[in-house]
């Protein structure tokens, strides 16, 4: 019979399914990753813990990507063609029957992350072996390719309908609106300006922060961001070597591009529950960020020790 605890377990043994094969994903396709660290934030993250155990889409939806980011993974690492694009499409698809726009965002973030790869493949000095990677590789940004095309057309079915007004920024606007009837209203940030995504991006992935939250709910949800933002702070020669893992190593490519594209995607929300419901799919890869290869020290030139027995002497 129905139980909400029957439920919670339930839910909750298949969000942590998804957050694992996250964590298999990473530790498969990120040198350096500090994998120990990296397993002990997704198991005690409480965001990653409460949402997907709730009775509704996110547990469902977080084990669909994580399945497809296990895949991504798994191309990244080996170069294996079949069943990694295989098991990708078919996780994208599942979860493109729920909510097409979430999985428009993770084919968005292939993209760039398939061109590092491509550059990569381009030095091997095998000539056969580079033939057949860049062969394998069009295969993939075709189908690709085609993914994120039906995605978008279903996507657009999936946003708020305006009528004869179908422009993007219409329908991002109706989405503000519709988001901001409910209580925890919020001031979305600037999207106009394209200068100010970065911005838009990141403000919408910290919050909400302390002085943001209005009830004990959204006061737990501030707590566990102030302890990331400070381990961030902490952890911040990781930060700075991001940039150069981001030219060299596809999967990071692939989560850094996701976070930008969900930061901006979730920009126009104007509701903090709503955003900490929704920002809980990406979470693995905010915490993937506190535990990448850190940048390396630089290491202090010491001037050569003289000689002993040098060849002149003071005199006596």
């Amino acid at each position: 019979g129905s139980s909400k605890r029957g439920g919670f377990i339930v839910f909750g043994f298949i969000g942590d399914l998804g957050v694992l094969f996250f964590v298999k994903a990473a530790c498969s396709a990120s040198p350096g990753l500090a994998t120990h660290r990296y397993a002990a934030l997704c198991a005690l993250a409480p965001s990653l813990a409460y949402w997907p155990s709730s009775l509704g889409k996110e547990a469902l939806m977080i084990v669909g990507i994580g399945i497809a980011t296990y895949g991504i993974a798994r191309f990244f690492s080996t170069g294996a063609l079949l069943w990694p694009v295989a098991v990708t499409a078919a996780a994208l698809g599942f979860t493109g029957a729920i909510r097409p726009h979430i999985a428009g965002i993770w084919l968005a973030g292939v993209f760039p992350a398939l061109l590092v790869m491509f550059v990569r493949n381009m030095r091997t000095t095998e000539k056969i072996d580079r033939g057949r990677r860049q062969g394998m590789m069009i295969i993939v940004i075709v189908v690709a390719t085609i993914g994120l095309v039906v995605l978008s057309q279903a996507a657009i079915r999936y946003l708020p309908s305006l009528g004869d007004d179908e422009s993007i920024t219409a329908i991002l606007e109706e989405t503000t609106r519709r988001t901001e009837q409910a209580g925890s209203a919020i001031d979305p940030p600037n999207i106009t300006n394209p200068l100010n995504w970065p911005y838009a991006a990141v403000r919408t992935l910290t919050r909400p922060l302390l002085f943001e939250a209005r009830g004990a709910a959204q006061l737990f949800t501030a707590l566990e961001m102030t302890l990331l933002i400070g381990l961030a702070v902490v952890s911040y020669r990781r930060l700075m070597h991001i940039p150069k893992l981001v030219l060299k190593v596809p999967f990071v490519t692939f989560a850094m591009t996701t976070l930008f594209v969900t930061g901006r995607a979730f920009s126009s929300f104007g509701n903090l529950g709503i955003l900490a419901r929704q920002k809980a799919l990406v979470f693995p890869f905010l915490l993937l960020v506190m535990c990448l290869p850190a940048l390396p020290r630089r290491q202090k030139h010491t001037p050569p020790v003289e000689s002993q027995n040098s060849s002149t002497s003071p005199s006596v």
